[in-house]
């Protein structure tokens, strides 16, 4: 993780594995008790499940993507990266969209993270695939550039942290 001012970046390095004789350092400090989470975590794949948060629209035009493909879309993406995604706990997960539907930009539905202790309330994450850059005026459903506005953790108070939770899906 890298704190850039108070922003918190999270890197996962491509072909990335969790749980091997060597912990990766995502996996030590995601640990720590007084971890609360990252702001942005970037990735180059995936997280596999991830398409379960899309909305009804995106599953659809990620599932007739994937039609001539051998891969189902519930198995889409990386199962390391997801993992990564649960403890990293990030505001924003950014990744490139897949090989397979790259033309299009995809955001999935803010899911809920959690805490292994019940009693500790946890903020909302949200997932972006940023699509295929493409010349000249596109649809906006193929963007490939996405503009968020990050109010970083350690500056939100309380309220804002947790605004959305109600709504949001299981992770």
């Amino acid at each position: 993780m890298i704190p850039q001012g108070n922003l918190v970046v999270a890197h996962v390095p491509s072909h990335v594995r969790i749980g091997g004789s060597k912990k990766h350092p995502l996996e030590t400090k995601s640990a720590h008790k007084a971890y609360m989470g990252c702001d942005v975590l970037l990735s180059s794949e995936w997280g596999q499940g991830i398409v379960k948060a899309f909305n009804a629209t995106d599953q659809s035009n990620c599932s007739a993507l994937l039609e001539n493909s051998n891969i189902p879309a519930n198995e889409l993406g990386s199962y390391d990266v997801a993992e990564i995604a649960v403890m990293c706990k990030p505001r924003y997960h950014v990744s490139p969209s897949v090989h397979e539907v790259n033309q299009l930009h995809f955001s999935a539905l803010p899911y809920l993270n959690s805490f292994n202790e019940p009693s500790r309330k946890c903020h909302i994450s949200r997932f972006v695939a940023l699509g295929k850059v493409q010349a000249g005026k596109v649809p906006k459903q193929k963007k490939f550039l996405h503009a968020v506005n990050i109010m970083t953790l350690t500056n939100l108070d309380q309220h804002s942290l947790y605004d959305g939770v109600a709504s949001a899906v299981a992770c």
